[in-house]
């Protein structure tokens, strides 16, 4: 069905007799009408071809690209019948000697179809012929694609894509995407079109390319004919997982002998993988796997629900198993709490000991920062505090601790400097604030109040006074030093009913 041109349609020429027919399975007025729009300012003027969209299980979309084209069929399904069976209703339609499947969401170059016509007319061995794909921004997606012994595909490169002109060379590949694919028409007859077993997509593209080869021919990479691919534009990831797994399944099933017998492994490495697929050679006398005919509406409904049911399953079981993962998660998590609550015991600091920090004393067997290295009486103090921490066991549930930090000190005072400023914090909170002018060793000690959920205390001792600490430190020692810590001692207090 085609419409009359309009103001603002999109115009494409109807050849009555076409060499090509360009076939565009769509369910969305958007998709279809900016590839639709990409053909009429990039397709030649000298091949005669024919549009042909399906609106794939999309009644409404069939008026309103009537209205929005001139010179294109547009055909309807009630039913969805995915990728395979929307294309094989358009090749029903298409009058062609080559097929050109084109994704919707897929944009033409210039100069697509004139090399696809050409590479088909100079090399008779090419039964389906693909092109250079592109993303959005121009990078590289694919250029003929390998298949692997396991049934799965990759791009030939590893790692990140080259440069889109990197494979400038027409060759034999194993399959060529479906997203820009033109098929003789012939051959597509022969082999019985593009498999409706593989419902909705996915893989379709590889099982046509085995069944080409298996009949003789040849896969060829044309890199002169370029789209702009937005991949994956039609469905959401997950359930692309689903069908891609489902579907990988369902090719090995089909064409075990012949992955086997003409695809490599993994191993061989992308390089060899190219090469092989380039020289390899075909016979027409391994049987093509049997086709089914065209399903009926019905058929496919009852093949939505079966995917949609087997979907749903594949749904359930992996939240069955997120479920199980959560829990062994959570055991895990437990078993780790009472390893951490362990290790904190075991290592935590008992109150009352004294930690000298000393060469060698207890308080070097925790966290520290700062000060001056320690000698055999303790560590000196400069422009940068102490800092230390102390892991403590928990207390009683809900209830905070006093505790009394202790801190020996000895003042390091001279002419002109004859008092200096000491001050203690514990988890940031002021404990100790004195003005030191003894020079003698001494002790100062202040409460503070630890709340019930704090598990560690961080000691900060400073005793700069940077406006008078200008004086050096004894002749040859280049320190600037103003007062030592000794130890330090923390006592937990106990109250009478405690």
């Amino acid at each position: 069905m085609t419409a009359a041109p309009g103001a603002g349609t999109i115009e494409l020429p109807r050849a009555a007799r076409p060499l090509v027919s360009i076939i565009i399975p769509s369910a969305t007025l958007a998709l279809a009408r900016t590839a639709l729009a990409a053909i009429a300012r990039n397709a030649p003027r000298d091949i005669a071809f024919e549009t042909i969209v399906v609106a794939d299980g999309a009644p409404d979309l069939q008026p309103a690209l009537l209205a929005a084209t001139s010179g294109v069929e547009v055909l309807a399904t009630r039913t969805r019948r995915g990728l395979p069976g929307a294309c094989n209703v358009g090749r029903a339609a298409a009058s062609g000697q080559l097929l050109s499947v084109l994704h919707d969401d897929a944009e033409i170059e210039s100069g697509w179809m004139e090399a696809l016509v050409d590479a088909a007319g100079r090399d008779a061995r090419a039964g389906a012929v693909g092109g250079t794909v592109l993303d959005p921004d121009g990078s590289l997606q694919g250029a003929g694609m390998i298949l692997w012994r396991d049934a799965t595909g990759s791009p030939p490169w590893s790692g990140a894509a080259p440069e889109p002109g990197a494979f400038a060379t027409p060759r034999y590949v194993d399959f060529c995407g479906t997203s820009s694919l033109t098929v003789r028409a012939a051959v597509w007859d022969e082999v019985g079109g593009l498999s409706e077993d593989f419902y909705p997509a996915y893989y379709v593209d590889v099982d046509l390319a085995m069944a080409v080869r298996a009949s003789g021919r040849q896969v060829l990479f044309e890199p002169r004919s370029i789209i702009r691919h937005r991949r994956g534009a039609s469905s959401s990831t997950p359930y692309r997982e689903f069908l891609g797994a489902r579907n990988r399944e369902r090719l090995i099933a089909r064409w075990r002998h012949q992955l086997e017998a003409d695809h490599l492994p993994r191993s061989a490495g992308v390089a060899v993988a190219v090469e092989h697929a380039a020289r390899r050679t075909t016979t027409a006398n391994r049987r093509v796997a049997p086709r089914r005919p065209v399903r009926t509406d019905a058929e496919f409904q009852a093949l939505a629900d079966e995917v949609r049911g087997a979907y749903v399953e594949h749904l359930e079981r992996r939240l069955e198993a997120a479920d199980a993962e959560l829990a062994g998660l959570r055991h895990r998590v437990a078993a780790l709490e009472r390893e951490r609550s362990q290790l904190e015991a075991a290592t935590s600091y008992v109150f009352g000991t004294r930690l000298p920090l000393s060469e060698g004393g207890l308080a070097h067997r925790y966290p520290l920062s700062g000060g001056h290295g320690a000698e055999a009486w303790g560590m000196w103090l400069g422009d940068e505090p102490l800092r230390m921490a102390l892991p403590v066991a928990p207390g009683a549930p809900g209830r905070s601790r006093t505790l009394r930090v202790v801190v020996e000190v000895r003042p390091y005072l001279e002419p002109g400097r004859d008092a200096v400023p000491l001050r203690v914090t514990v988890n940031g909170r002021g404990a100790v604030e004195a003005e030191l002018v003894d020079p003698s060793p001494q002790a100062h000690h202040a409460q503070v109040e630890l709340a019930p959920d704090e598990r560690r205390l961080f000691i900060e001792i400073s005793g700069v006074d940077g406006e008078r600490c200008a004086a050096p430190a004894p002749a040859g020692d280049p320190r600037r030093l103003s007062v030592g810590v000794a130890a330090v001692t923390v006592e937990e207090l106990r109250h009478p009913g405690s």
